[in-house]
């Protein structure tokens, strides 16, 4: 969050083994300050990141294609999905002057979200 995009960050072409060791460290430098590793927060943090480790640093998946292969890093969370929404919220708060979109998302038709694709 440094580079000031937040949640619309894309991150950056990292190998997934230095990303596992560097939350690690972090992990590690947590667990050693006795007042941060027993806040209720990290305590949380920490058991997310023991349970779910192996999924979380999974080698990626070699894709053929008709040229070659490819090697694809599966996403790790559903940000591709928020954001869509962040931006479909977005937009309709700008064109109608609401807040709420939920009337409006109950009454759009199932494929809306396909043409979006289009769209772009």
């Amino acid at each position: 969050m440094l580079d000031g995009k937040g949640l619309n960050d894309d991150g950056e072409e990292a190998d997934i083994k230095s990303i596992a060791r560097k939350v690690k460290l972090f992990r590690d430098e947590i667990m050693a300050d006795k007042k941060q590793s027993q806040k209720k927060s990290y305590e949380k943090m920490i058991k997310q990141i023991d349970k779910y480790w192996d999924k979380l640093f999974a080698d990626p998946i070699t894709v053929k294609t008709s040229n070659d292969e490819i090697l694809i890093q599966p996403q790790r969370t559903n940000n591709i999905l928020e954001r869509f929404f962040r931006e479909l919220k977005r937009r309709n708060r700008k064109r109608s002057g609401t807040i709420s979109l939920n009337k409006r998302l109950k009454s759009m038709l199932a494929d809306t979200f396909n043409m979006y694709n289009i769209v772009l």
